[in-house]
């Protein structure tokens, strides 16, 4: 099921839930960006300069504000509007703004495997939205709980838990080595966390506002709440310098 905003059609409801979507993200994708930039020109600091942490600095301050509002305010109204295989690949999207602004503001090269990979992750986004988008009737709860038995789910469920538990636990084991290659590992794989269960999260605030698209009030809740669930990017902890910023939003 797919939402209106007001009078709109379907139609006006998706392209100005595209619209904002382009638009939140490339946001999104300057506020990660600033906050990388803060944690580089922090890290090279002398070694007996005091280092400042994270929420003290300004620049690290306005990306993450930037990151927060975009993501509050884009993902309300990107999931009330948008079917979940669009509001999926528009994800997608994140990594094109994030080469941009890394190469414009931090100076990283664009190479041609930048250029390859950027092409191939588009790609496998619109295959997912040509592909993906089967109709289907809108759901009740009782429906809704029926599908949430089904044996493939709960495997497929349990299986996501055990990957995210494995992935922590892993990352959590090479927290005492330093080696830069470690350091990209430790980063691939808390991206990969973050990931994982900010689908998970995406999934349970469609289904909430397929449940309470009846009674709009609630249902612009749902997705308030939901654009704040997502876990943030833990890069007030993790050292993510070795980690190239267009990666940090795939």
């Amino acid at each position: 099921m797919v939402g209106q905003l007001g009078d709109l059609s379907p139609e006006g409801s998706i392209a100005i839930g595209i619209l904002v979507g382009l638009l939140s993200t490339s946001v999104q994708s300057l506020g990660l960006t600033l906050q990388r930039k803060s944690h580089i020109l922090e890290d090279e600091k002398a070694p007996h300069v005091t280092r400042r942490p994270p929420h003290r600095r300004r620049r690290w301050q306005l990306g993450m504000a930037m990151f927060i509002i975009s993501n509050l305010l884009g993902s309300t109204i990107q999931i009330t509007t948008l079917p979940l295989p669009v509001l999926s690949t528009l994800q997608a999207s994140g990594l094109v703004f994030n080469s941009i602004c890394a190469t414009l503001i931090l100076g990283e090269p664009f190479t041609r495997w930048s250029l390859g990979g950027t092409c191939l992750v588009c790609a496998g986004a619109l295959l997912i939205a040509i592909f993906g988008a089967i109709p289907e009737p809108a759901h009740n709860l009782d429906q809704l709980l029926v599908l949430l038995h089904r044996p493939p789910f709960i495997l497929w469920m349990l299986g996501q838990a055990a990957l995210v538990v494995t992935i922590t636990a892993t990352a959590a084991s090479l927290a005492r080595y330093s080696s830069p290659r470690v350091r990209l590992l430790r980063g691939l794989a808390f991206g990969c966390i973050s990931g994982i269960l900010s689908a998970h999260s995406l999934l349970v605030a469609k289904i909430a506002v397929e449940l309470l698209l009846p009674h709009p009030p609630l249902a612009r809740c749902a997705g308030a709440g939901a654009a704040i669930l997502p876990p943030p990017r833990p890069q007030a902890r993790v050292d993510f310098s070795p980690l190239p910023s267009r990666l940090l939003h795939i």
